[in-house]
């Protein structure tokens, strides 16, 4: 796949749209977790979102959201590369 496949893929198919949506609302709950429960200022939340700080103390919701936010891109993206590659059914 080219690079210009991969951008229409990812403007036209509804699981990668819903992957991509899905990751941007993990960023965003996991940035409010970051600054509501683990009491950190804004700028270290974004540090701690983006990887350039770790998170003590980390909580289950913590834990959960970031497992969720992971492994549901990663399926939802799965399924759209198959989709496009003609190896699932469409």
């Amino acid at each position: 796949m080219n690079p210009d496949d991969i951008r229409l893929m990812l403007d036209t198919d509804p699981f990668a749209l819903a992957a991509k949506y899905l990751f941007i609302a993990g960023a965003f709950g996991l940035y409010a977790l970051c600054v509501t429960r683990q009491k950190m200022n804004y700028v270290d939340a974004a540090k701690a979102i983006v990887g350039l700080k770790s998170v003590q103390n980390r909580d289950w919701i913590f834990t959960m959201v970031h497992i969720g936010t992971i492994v549901g891109v990663l399926v939802l993206m799965t399924i759209a590369m198959q989709r496009n590659l003609g190896g699932g059914a469409a």
